[in-house]
């Protein structure tokens, strides 16, 4: 699937930049504050392992998101799991489930309604 046959819309160009960008600076939110936070406040310090498991997922969020910007399905599929396991650990670590589904599911929920379009364009 080349761009040349099916064109992106304008808000789902944009859409994945900004969420590649917004991922980008939660993992380096997550690798630089996590530690640093741990080490001020004790109690943090039992859930910095959470922290690093977030940032691997923002990581692992934009590589999908990557696939998603070259017509992969893999790569909306593996968004929406990486969100599901990021609504796992928020649950676990907040215990407030309503807030940590509707948060988590906001972002896989616009880019499927984005990507419905060229669905059944891509690979």
């Amino acid at each position: 699937m080349t761009e040349n046959q099916v064109k992106r819309s304008g808000c789902l160009t944009a859409f994945i930049i900004i969420l590649i960008v917004l991922y980008a600076l939660g993992a380096l939110g997550a690798f630089l504050a996590g530690p640093l936070v741990a080490g001020l406040m004790p109690e943090y310090a039992a859930n910095a392992s959470n922290s690093i498991f977030s940032g691997i997922l923002s990581l692992l969020s934009i590589v999908f998101l990557i696939g998603v910007w070259k017509y992969k399905k893999w790569g909306f599929y593996g968004f929406a799991a990486a969100a599901v396991v990021s609504i796992i650990i928020s649950v676990m670590t907040t215990g407030n489930i309503l807030v940590s589904v509707i948060s988590g599911l906001i972002f896989p929920a616009i880019l499927y309604f984005l990507i419905r379009p060229v669905w059944n364009h891509m690979s």
